[in-house]
């Protein structure tokens, strides 16, 4: 299953845009595995503070690891100049009892593109000198896609 979100930049796109989505991802990433290592040695005392992720949604993400879902491992981060790729893991319990957890690999992509990449959506509809930023998540089918916003797509 992939989930996709574009949106239009028609005016052009503000300055550090990119850089400020990829930091804030990241920062989050950050933040939620290290809340859950916190989380499962909670006895052990961390050498520097775990930051609160910075996304409006941390609440939500938080809510939907809890169920079924084990903890979220980062696979890979690629990241270049106006765009990042994210591949991350997370053992999945099918809910029965005698059943061997599972990893879920979720893949996150993030570009912001001009009208002549062969990337971008709807690049007929765009004006010379707009931009698009794009949002892809890739995971395992099923309940509408909830494995992949868990996965990390929520962050």
């Amino acid at each position: 299953t992939t989930l996709c979100h574009s949106i239009l930049f028609p005016d052009g796109v503000p300055p550090g845009l990119m850089e400020r989505i990829t930091a804030t991802v990241l920062s989050d990433v950050y933040a939620a595995t290290q809340s859950q290592i916190k989380r499962d040695y909670g006895n052990c005392e961390l050498k520097q503070p775990v930051p609160l992720p910075q996304s409006a949604n941390q609440d939500s993400y938080y809510r939907s690891v809890a169920h079924n879902a084990g903890p979220l491992h980062l696979k890979e981060i690629l990241c270049w100049r106006s765009a990042f790729f994210l591949k991350m893991g997370m053992e999945v319990v099918d809910g029965e009892e005698d059943s061997e957890p599972r990893e879920s690999i979720v893949e996150i992509f993030c570009a912001l593109l001009d009208r002549d990449s062969h990337l971008c959506v709807a690049s007929d509809s765009m004006g010379v000198g707009t931009r698009r930023l794009i949002l892809s998540g890739k995971g395992q089918i099923g309940e509408g896609g909830k494995k992949i916003w868990q996965g990390g797509d929520t962050l």
